[in-house]
């Protein structure tokens, strides 16, 4: 008998899928934009968007911009939705679906949509690429066809860029036990070496075994020249620092991806730095999944004028350091099933305080995510004000 997979966890996998490639939304404007570009000029319309589609955000990349809006308001959330190859709207202020949002009902709206879901190998649709007019048109199967491609080529570039960003952090992690075989290794290889040029010097009869030495000689010092190209961190420099942050600089990132959200919904949102080690330097990886997720999550579940608390901190335990981060908001806490669902990673369906809907996805997703990182999740219990969220992930 196949068993049947719930949506709730077909869209777990979905966004969890997602945030293994660790994008940073805000630097592909680079990469993707002239692919976004060709796509307009394809399809003869006015713009087209690389939409990337998480649990609670539609992240939008062209060539001349980057935004993001609530995913309840995207046209692209309900293409992947779709078990089609594609979707078109022509009169997007006649379809009931589409007809309230913003961009569309405004007199300068957008009138025609079509757009193709990104679709992984492993079968998940992570976002969409998509064409946008004000026009009411239609366009030929041959630049539906191009499109298509076009997708296709999205989605290959991110898995190619998730593959090289896997072995990147696999140099990382092999960065501490590479110098330690290579110290390892120097000691006795030195040893060879000073015995062998010693043995040169002195009368030693035989032409062969001269050559001999001369070969332990060589092989000696070219042993020493590997582990010194080894040990030279110069040459991991750019590698290493493309892929650590400090805490003002998480802090950043935070606020320029998620302050325009907040204010939407009049909230504020507070990013505060404590401690002594704030210079230390740590991977970014999934730190703003796991972070955008419980901001957003507070974003959804807090009224108008209230206010979200994100507190990062380095605790140094011994000879180890952890990033500590902290998210309180002022919203309607959780009850003790919720938090059951969230502790045994069960999806909890509920309306945001402006409407916005959910799988309830977002809470479980980080809780699984740092674990992945070996990480401590706790989050606060019972029918009280407002959410709190603490973790500890090690960084060193």
């Amino acid at each position: 008998m196949i068993q049947q997979v719930s949506t709730e966890e077909q869209e777990f996998c979905r966004i969890h899928k997602l945030s293994e490639f660790d994008l940073q939304y805000q630097e592909m404007a680079e990469e993707f934009g002239q692919i976004t570009d060709l796509a307009a000029t394809i399809a003869g319309t006015e713009i087209s968007f690389l939409n990337l589609i998480d649990n609670y955000n539609q992240w939008s990349i062209s060539a001349t911009e980057f935004r993001n809006i609530p995913r309840e308001d995207s046209i692209c959330s309900v293409t992947i939705q779709s078990e089609a190859d594609h979707m078109e709207v022509n009169g997007l202020h006649l379809d009931e679906r589409f007809q309230s949002k913003e961009y569309v009902k405004r007199e300068d709206g957008f009138r025609y949509y079509f757009g193709v879901p990104l679709q992984l190998e492993s079968g998940e649709k992570i976002g969409a690429l998509c064409v946008l007019d004000r026009g009411e048109k239609s366009i030929s199967e041959k630049q539906r066809r191009f499109l298509k491609l076009l997708a296709e080529e999205i989605v290959g570039k991110l898995e190619m860029k998730r593959k090289i960003h896997e072995l990147e952090y696999a140099l990382i992690t092999a960065e501490k036990s590479r110098n330690q075989i290579a110290h390892d290794v120097r000691g006795p290889v030195f040893g060879i070496s000073g015995l062998a040029d010693t043995l040169r010097d002195e009368e030693v009869t035989g032409e062969e075994m001269r050559e001999y030495l001369d070969m332990i000689s060589k092989s000696a010092n070219g042993i020493i020249e590997m582990t010194d190209d080894i040990l030279n961190r110069e040459a991991r420099h750019h590698l290493l620092n493309a892929h650590l942050l400090n805490i003002q600089e998480l802090r950043n990132k935070i606020l320029e991806l998620y302050r325009l959200p907040a204010g939407g919904k009049e909230l504020s949102l507070n990013v505060q730095l404590s401690g002594e080690h704030q210079q230390v330097t740590f991977s970014r990886r999934k730190l703003l999944s796991i972070i955008g997720n419980l901001v957003s999550n507070a974003i959804k579940f807090t009224s108008e004028g209230g206010e979200i608390n994100v507190n990062l901190e380095i605790l140094q335990k011994e000879a180890c350091y952890f990033l500590q981060i902290l998210v309180s908001d002022s919203g309607d806490g959780i009850s003790e099933e919720g938090l059951q669902k969230i502790n045994d990673l069960e999806p909890g369906t509920s309306l945001g305080t402006d409407g916005e809907r959910g799988f309830g996805l977002g809470l479980p997703l980080v809780k699984q995510m740092v674990a992945e990182r070996n990480g401590e999740f706790h989050i606060s219990a019972g029918n009280i004000k407002g959410t709190k969220v603490a973790i500890q992930i090690p960084i060193k």
